[in-house]
């Protein structure tokens, strides 16, 4: 297993606090809608688009904004209702026109040309490693065309390190189903067509109880895979009826059951579908340390 990644937050689990801290801002600040402000701001990168659709917004169709809750149970924000300015819908949509932009930007650059026009349009001969923290030369960075540097912000040894520890989550989550798929020639990203560094996607995330059956699985690039959150908000998964109960363990089939006979939406899907991955991993853990789990 290799090394945990280091950061600031290590140890914290924000993810348990998620649902606590929307309650609070609910209940105790009393705010229920939030404005998307999407289209507001001036963007100086090409990516500039207005909010369509609904506005204002329930509060759970935003990403908490460095919300945390402390030691003694207090809610901490950093921002006057904790919550991010656009809502999620329109942030994925500003990755997509951002990784457009970069591929559009760099499809035709050599991996040599990417290097040098890193070091002519930033002016640096060093690139700070997002893992590792440690300053490097432009070339000990992958290259990806759809980050707007083309350059990917982890190392080539952080990269590795990383890529080896993705199997560990298999064993965490204890997937559903055999990985079978295979990536041919034939095959291409189901969102920009490229047929370049193509990864297996899991449609619904393993972190959310998302299973290892091929009706779960899709083939993306790099650029994609990386660009992608753990939510289970997709192009593909709009609302519950999108959800298959290939794509989901068996185990917590009963809530998928639930959520589509009483028209829940997938915020609040995601919500209780995260409570019962965490619980069980707490028993399996559990279970680990007794040696009674099979």
């Amino acid at each position: 297993m290799s090394k945990q990644r280091e950061t600031k937050n290590l140890g914290l689990n924000r993810s348990k606090d998620r649902e606590k801290i929307f309650q609070y801002i609910e209940n105790v600040l009393k705010i229920k809608e939030k404005n998307c402000s999407r289209g507001n701001s001036k963007n100086k990168n090409g990516a500039k688009f207005e909010h369509i659709g609904k506005n204002p917004l329930p509060i759970r169709n935003f990403n908490l904004l460095k919300s945390r809750i402390d030691s003694e149970g207090n809610v901490i924000m950093l921002s006057k209702d904790g919550l991010q300015a656009n809502c999620m819908a329109c942030e994925r949509e500003y990755r997509h026109r951002r990784i457009h932009r970069s591929k559009e930007k760099y499809e035709k650059s050599s991996d040599e040309g990417i290097y040098a026009n890193y070091k002519k349009e930033y002016g640096r001969l060093l690139k700070k490693c997002s893992m590792c923290h440690i300053e490097k030369e432009p070339k000990y960075f992958p290259i990806s065309r759809g980050m707007e540097t083309g350059l990917h912000n982890t190392c080539k040894s952080c990269s590795k390190s990383y890529s080896e520890s993705v199997g560990v989550r298999w064993i965490i989550y204890s997937v559903d189903g055999h990985n079978v798929m295979n990536i041919t020639d034939k095959d291409s990203c189901k969102i920009c067509n490229s047929k370049l560094n193509l990864h297996k996607d899991h449609i619904f995330p393993v972190s959310k109880g998302g299973t290892d059956n091929e009706e779960n699985l899709q083939i993306l690039c790099r650029s994609h895979n990386l660009s992608k959150s753990d939510t289970i908000i997709s192009p593909i998964i709009k609302s519950v009826n999108d959800i298959k109960y290939g794509m989901i363990c068996e185990r917590y089939s009963k809530i998928l059951t639930k959520a589509k006979k009483e028209k829940w939406d997938l915020t609040k899907f995601e919500s209780e579908i995260t409570k019962e991955v965490r619980e069980f991993i707490f028993l399996k853990s559990k279970f680990l340390l007794l040696n009674k789990f099979p």
